[in-house]
């Protein structure tokens, strides 16, 4: 299935996403030929095998950017959320600069 996440976190907000996009993350997709664009911290991954298997990707991506930092450095969660991504409706928006 197709899961989409969204989250809140402290700090290295650019570091997370990039992360989750090199393990497979996407921040857009393509119907009818138009390309929506999620909003900045969610994310959608197709086909998983199980909806749990999205947030311990995040979660791997977390421990890995933190490992090694300062308590100050440390990448905190304050809200995470992984749902089904259809059915869906949405505006296309623009893609993040």
């Amino acid at each position: 299935m197709d899961v989409l996440i969204t989250y809140d976190i402290n700090i290295r907000h650019s570091e997370v996403k990039t992360e989750l996009k090199k393990k497979g993350f996407k921040d857009n997709w393509k119907s009818n030929e138009i390309i929506y664009y999620l909003p900045n911290t969610t994310l959608w991954y197709p086909k998983l095998d199980k909806i749990t298997n999205a947030q311990k990707i995040f979660d791997d991506v977390l421990d890995s950017l933190n490992e090694g930092q300062p308590e100050t450095n440390k990448i905190k969660v304050d809200r995470f959320m992984s749902v089904p991504a259809y059915p869906w409706s949405g505006i296309p928006g623009k893609p993040h600069s």
